[in-house]
């Protein structure tokens, strides 16, 4: 117990430090970003406006989505401040409901297009983005149309108003320009789903900062990313034309390395609006939606992303790129051991409050001192946290974080076994990712009209 207590105290150490630099990092480029206001520019709402408006077409694929696409058609039609854009939407041949679903808003509206994928569903994710796609190449021959920003969406989100706008000014300056994705505010009671709302802010208004400072490159996340036509058309001669990659969960995550690979620069973009009414805060352009409250789903999507990252990342992807693109992956993969880590450490905890004659660590020990440091970056990073989410959510969802980072730790514990189990179990038996979907929600018309806080 003793030995365990000593490796579990290190491998926190080490992650604990780990994670430290980056908020090092994320203040020190912030201080230098405020001394030097000059370099970094802020284009005003104002200048977003003006601007010539390129074609955008919006990808959405959509497998059983029968319950939520028809509202997040009809409200991104109704809210986005952009006029040159078409949405198409993914469908497959048995999923009669959700094709159903979208000619009821295509009817009268022909910005909505429908791509019907060639095979029964669900194949996965990433062949469905492959033939919407081509839906779009075709349609471009059809009405001599070029679209030149490809914008990634899901049929659960509700898109920012001026994010169509943000997309339009900063691509092609990048190939790939990645919006915050923040989760809606749940009830307190609700503590599975607030812990997407704590994992998302700190990870895209802080890490993801130093990720895209160091390496150069952020990630996907698989809503809210727009990329450059030009850059997508590099990728499908590479790939003969199969630009998102159909062998991982996480295509997403995967066409980042992937334009990174041909010299490609992807971003991060954090806007804010200021506000109207004295008093408010001012407001991030971002993606809302809804993810899961319950448990099961919670642990069944975070083990997808986990396989497609941790798992399907190492096995394709080895470890690619320069030395910090590898300290990126590296803190991308380390969730299969820290996860565990975190896990053992409780155990062992509640161990010593019951036993604890038989494997007190001794005060003089250097154990002890490991502890102790230990300690010091756990008050720390609930302290990031804490602050993190003040930025984008109330007081009262900044405090509830601090005792749903247990509720997530136990939740990505399970996610890694889960995952370890299907990547396993692919490998014995040599089965080809199949898109295992999360039931979505939508908010009610009152609900997005009173600003969505659940």
């Amino acid at each position: 117990m003793r030995a365990l207590t000593a490796f579990t105290a290190v491998a926190i150490l080490v992650s604990g430090l780990d994670d430290f630099f980056i908020d090092v990092c994320y203040y020190a480029t912030s201080l230098y970003r405020r001394l030097r206001p000059g370099r970094y520019p802020r284009i005003t709402e104002a200048e977003l406006r003006a601007l010539p408006e390129q074609p955008i077409a919006v990808m959405i694929p959509a497998w059983h989505e029968d319950a939520v696409i028809a509202r997040m058609l009809r409200n991104t039609l109704k809210t986005v401040e952009y006029s040159n854009f078409e949405i198409f939407v993914g469908t497959y041949p048995n999923d009669e409901a959700t094709m159903l679903a979208v000619a009821s808003v295509a009817e009268g509206e022909p910005r909505i297009h429908r791509v019907v994928c060639p095979s029964d569903g669900p194949t996965n994710k990433a062949d469905c983005l492959n033939w919407i796609i081509a839906g779009i190449r075709q349609h471009d021959k059809a009405t001599g149309k070029r679209f030149s920003v490809f914008l990634l969406h899901d049929s659960e989100d509700v898109v920012h108003p001026l994010s169509f706008k943000l997309m339009n000014a900063f691509i092609p300056k990048a190939s790939m320009v990645q919006l915050p994705v923040i989760p809606f505010e749940r009830p307190s009671r609700e503590m599975t789903a607030g812990t997407y709302l704590d994992e998302f802010a700190e990870s895209h208004l802080k890490d993801m900062v130093v990720r895209e400072r160091l390496s150069g490159m952020v990630p996907s996340a698989g809503v809210g990313t727009g990329f450059s036509r030009d850059a997508m058309d590099r990728l499908a001669l590479k790939h003969d034309n199969q630009i998102f990659n159909t062998a991982t969960f996480t295509e997403d995550y995967d066409l980042a390395f992937r334009l990174n690979a041909i010299g490609e620069r992807s971003m991060l973009l954090q806007y804010f609006v200021e506000p109207t009414t004295p008093g408010k805060k001012r407001e991030l352009v971002a993606t809302r939606e809804y993810f899961p409250s319950n448990f099961r789903d919670a642990v069944r999507q975070k083990a997808r992303w986990t396989l497609g990252i941790v798992f399907h990342g190492w096995q394709q992807r080895g470890w690619e790129g320069n030395l910090r693109l590898r300290y990126m992956i590296w803190r991308d993969r380390k969730a299969l051991l820290t996860n565990s880590v975190n896990m053992l450490g409780y155990l062992l905890l509640l161990d010593a409050i019951w036993a604890a004659p038989l494997v007190r660590v001794p005060e003089d020990s250097w154990v002890w001192d490991v502890i102790l440091i230990d300690g010091v970056l756990l008050a720390n990073r609930c302290l990031q946290r804490v602050t993190t989410i003040a930025r984008v959510s109330s007081a009262r969802q900044a405090a509830l974080s601090l005792p749903r980072i247990i509720w997530g730790n136990v939740i990505d514990f399970c996610a890694v076994a889960r995952a370890s189990y299907q990547f396993i179990q692919g490998r014995l038996t040599g089965r080809k990712p199949v898109w295992i979907k999360t039931a979505h929600a939508f908010p009610t018309e009152e609900q997005l009209l009173r600003g969505i806080n659940a």
